[in-house]
């Protein structure tokens, strides 16, 4: 018999981009090699559902985009830098309090929350919005289901993520505080 090379994640032992990321999240996730973790569906239809949710908001494709990243926790606040070793201060540049996540950031930061309280919106944001943008994102989900004027207050919230994110690298590249109204106008 002939040596040759197989994949062993997927049935047909072909090797795809596709089949080696999403074995590398089921790894993140401390998943046993190939093994599915009780609970791993529901994530899955979960994330489905949270992507659907972004590619439908009616806003510009670069807010979108970053959205995604937010979702995927790949945008480069301090906490994801200095994961990758990168060396940088780990505190939030708008508050100087915490560490800065996505989550902390365009949730949980006494900036952020303010920003949301005074939008259109007028929202409150609890601290315990749990450890991750995708559960803060599922919950305005389900707090907005089947409302009349959802893609309003979808747009809404997109253009309050993004100018929160631009206040930040404002703050982090140009030294400039950020103008609260600026960003809810």
């Amino acid at each position: 018999m002939e040596d040759s090379l197989t994949w062993n994640f997927l049935t047909v032992g072909n090797y795809s981009v596709k089949s080696g990321y999403e074995t590398a999240l089921d790894l993140k996730k401390n998943v046993f090699m190939g093994t599915k973790a009780q609970g791993e569906s529901s994530n899955r239809d979960r994330m489905k559902k949270v992507s659907k949710s972004i590619w439908e908001l009616p806003c510009q494709g670069k807010i979108k985009d970053f959205i995604w990243k937010c979702m995927h926790d790949i945008v480069p606040v301090n906490d994801v830098l200095v994961n990758r070793r990168i060396s940088c201060d780990v505190l939030c540049p708008l508050c100087k309090s915490d560490r800065e996540s996505t989550l902390h950031l365009l949730v949980q930061c006494p900036f952020a929350q303010v920003i949301w309280r005074i939008s259109p919106l007028g929202l409150a944001v609890g601290i315990n919005q749990g450890d991750l943008m995708i559960s803060w994102w599922d919950s305005l989900l389900e707090r907005w289901k089947g409302i009349k004027e959802n893609k309003k207050i979808w747009a809404v919230v997109g253009t309050i993520i993004w100018r929160i994110w631009l206040c930040r690298n404002n703050m982090v590249f140009n030294s400039k505080s950020g103008n609260w109204m600026w960003h809810v106008d």
